[in-house]
């Protein structure tokens, strides 16, 4: 493994120590502008989708109770958050824009205030620019 692959690899495994989950694969692909990825899991689907000023989140909720979520987004250069928690039904999406210009890599992650926990995707939503 590379020195900046040792770097990545022991950030992710801060980042999901900090999130309270599990560390993530990267995808071997670099995203371009324009590019969604996302990952089934904790009741709905979590996508990020790639701009050349900043990463949409969203996620679309499938159980059959109203949630209250929060977004998150930690970068290569730090975390950022969005404007506070949200309500999502069965079948509704929520998003948020985070405006924080191009990084080298971008994580989404969606807190439950039920559960107490980050989602942060089963396949690895990391994105490399």
């Amino acid at each position: 493994m590379t020195s900046m692959g040792r770097i990545i690899g022991t950030g992710i495994s801060a980042l999901a120590i900090m999130l309270g989950g599990t560390a993530v694969a990267a995808p071997g692909a670099h995203a371009a502008t324009g590019d969604t990825t996302c990952s089934d899991g904790a009741g709905g689907q979590l996508c990020i989708k790639a701009y050349s000023n900043g990463y949409d989140v969203s996620f679309v909720d499938r159980t059959w109770s109203y949630r209250h979520l929060d977004f998150n987004i930690v970068c290569s250069d730090g975390t950022y958050g969005d404007n506070g928690g949200f309500y999502l039904g069965k079948g509704q999406r929520g998003s948020y824009f985070f405006a924080v210009g191009s990084k080298k890599w971008c994580l989404p992650a969606v807190y439950d205030f039920a559960t107490h926990k980050w989602y942060t995707g089963s396949r690895g939503l990391l994105f490399y620019n």
